[in-house]
């Protein structure tokens, strides 16, 4: 566990590489995963040579949440700072990003905060600009709390992948989620956009999708084109593969990250 502040602790698992470390590698998961979903990756860069990090956000999987929950707990800056906190406490130098969905955002967020802080950004699963009216993100919550826990892991699951090993995996994540957690977060996610800030940043960016992630793919156009022309800005889309595209083509994932790192 990593005290990001005084409340709250992370669960955060490092990975050392196999032989004379390339860098760091950072997985950071998406809303209602946790970092079982990025196990497997972890022990396969690590043999590859980078020393890998995984980690909770707060208040899933196993790491604790604050005693009283605001939506200032849950803002995107908080999470971003929680994930620099854990940098700044292990001394982490060159810092290469992978966020799923949410964890894409935090990426992006940390970015803002501190631009020096990562090496290298790479997203799935993450539209760089997003516009949700309230009433909708109102109503995705009421209907997340009426199914339940059991109900909505199953959905997220079918939802997500046309996989059967990957929803048992997505089905174990989202089996404790925080619907009250979740609430807040998605409150604070249903507006953002980000394409000016990855635009101005210097350093490598790599947009992966799943080809088969349709409710992000219909939204990735308006951060296609005002980063098409970046020349540190790459995108690849990977075949067989939804939402979860890590857990959908292991294989191609993995390598399309070694080919970008």
């Amino acid at each position: 566990m990593v005290q990001v502040d005084r409340q709250v602790e992370l669960s955060v698992t490092f990975y050392q590489a196999a032989k004379h470390s390339r860098g760091t590698i950072l997985f950071c998961p998406g809303l209602g995963a946790t970092q079982v979903g990025f196990a497997s990756d972890a022990v396969f860069f690590a043999e590859q040579g980078y020393d890998c990090v995984t980690v909770d956000l707060r208040g899933f999987g196993e790491s604790s949440r604050p005693p009283q929950l605001t939506l200032e707990q849950y803002s995107l800056e908080r999470l971003a700072l929680d994930i620099i906190a854990i940098l700044d406490g292990t001394k982490l130098r060159t810092i290469n990003f992978v966020g799923n969905s949410l964890g894409g955002v935090i990426g992006l967020e940390i970015i803002r905060l501190r631009p020096n802080a990562l090496t290298s950004l790479v997203t799935f699963g993450t539209t760089y600009q997003l516009d949700i009216p309230g009433w909708m993100v109102s109503i995705q919550n009421v209907t997340s709390y009426l199914l339940g826990r059991k109900a909505l892991a199953y959905f997220v699951a079918k939802s997500s992948s046309r996989h059967q090993h990957t929803r048992e995996i997505v089905r174990e994540m989202f089996s404790s989620f925080p619907n009250d957690i979740g609430r807040l977060v998605s409150m604070n996610v249903g507006q953002y956009d980000y394409r000016s800030i990855a635009g101005k940043w210097n350093r490598p960016i790599l947009l992966l999708t799943g080809d088969n992630d349709r409710g992000i793919n219909q939204k990735l156009a308006p951060t296609l084109a005002a980063l098409s022309d970046k020349p540190a800005f790459h995108y690849q889309m990977i075949p067989n593969a939804g939402h979860f595209a890590n857990l959908d083509n292991p294989r191609g994932f993995r390598q399309a990250l070694l080919n970008f790192l």
